[in-house]
């Protein structure tokens, strides 16, 4: 597990400059050059990496509008999780980094053991990325400089989903009390909102957050505080799953009434159609590891 790179990250490398003083004049001396390295060695070299990883990720949200900053993403977890890495198997765990520090190549070394022994389907891999946050976790899953392995990066992003998915388990069951309690749910939605609000924007240009996804829950927080409550509702009485509830929750003035208005052209139908279920959903379309709980509609 990996400790303090948060702290590493923030911290500047400081190097003290001496000075001394001559009739009345100050002469600045050159930093002792012992001096420099040690302060760099205390950085260590995944801090350095990151603090990189930033850079470019910086520079990437800079310069690409939202959709080609999904495609973007789309295309990094196909080639480290999805087809991509199927097909290159091999090659990605005979993948060394360019480098002869030993701290990088054994970080490199357990990742392939990591990935290798969770597809095999253990569940006591050990993560060479554990302890980062999910910040950290995506600046390295999402470089494609080839700072990293194929296999950390798909590690790193095996690691972000897992606090996701621990997160969306904790969600759904607060959801339920909430509304066993009140019939309403609006400390859920505001939790699911600060979330998402929380996650890198590479994540949140994702398929699975529409682009309105943020206004659309806003709308949702609205209705249910403007809701009368008091009955506890189906979600405190069902297992659903996070994607079922927030699609189950009502919606803007503006969708209800689309939907009076498409059971009005029912009722006078000569045949109308059966109703779907409430909480049915459509099959998902982003490609993910089925680990995952789905956050919103593919």
């Amino acid at each position: 597990m990996i400790q303090g790179i948060g702290v590493a990250i923030t911290a500047p490398v400081s190097v003290k400059v001496d000075k001394e003083t001559t009739a009345g004049s100050e002469v600045v001396k050159e930093p002792d050059s012992s001096r420099v390295q040690t302060d760099n060695a205390n950085v260590s070299l995944l801090a350095r990496q990151l603090s990189e990883s930033a850079l470019r990720s910086s520079k990437r949200e800079q310069e690409l509008s939202r959709d080609e900053l999904a495609a973007y993403a789309k295309k990094q977890i196909n080639n480290f999780a999805l087809d991509g890495y199927t097909f290159g198997k091999s090659r990605h765990d005979l993948e060394q980094p360019d480098t002869d520090d030993a701290e990088h190549l054994a970080r490199a070394k357990q990742a392939t053991e990591y990935v290798n022994q969770t597809i095999n389907g253990s569940r006591y891999a050990k993560n060479p990325f554990a302890g980062l946050s999910r910040d950290q976790l995506s600046l390295i899953a999402y470089d494609d400089s080839g700072g990293y392995t194929i296999n950390e990066r798909r590690a790193a992003w095996s690691e972000s989903e897992r606090i996701k998915s621990e997160w969306e388990k904790g969600a759904v069951t607060r959801c339920q009390l909430e509304s066993a309690q009140t019939g309403r749910v609006p400390v859920f939605l505001t939790e699911v909102l600060n979330f998402y609000r929380g996650l890198p924007k590479i994540e949140q240009v994702q398929d699975c957050y529409p682009g309105d996804y943020e206004a659309e829950l806003l709308e949702k927080i609205r209705v249910e505080l403007a809701s009368p409550g008091g009955e506890p509702n189906e979600l405190a009485e069902r297992g659903l799953n996070l994607y079922d509830i927030l699609a189950s929750i009502a919606v803007s003035e503006k969708k209800e009434a689309e939907a009076i208005s498409d059971l009005s052209v029912q009722k006078h139908s000569a045949q109308a159609p059966t109703s779907a279920s409430f909480f049915d959903k459509p099959s998902p379309s982003r490609d993910a590891e089925p680990s995952s709980i789905t956050t919103t509609n593919n």
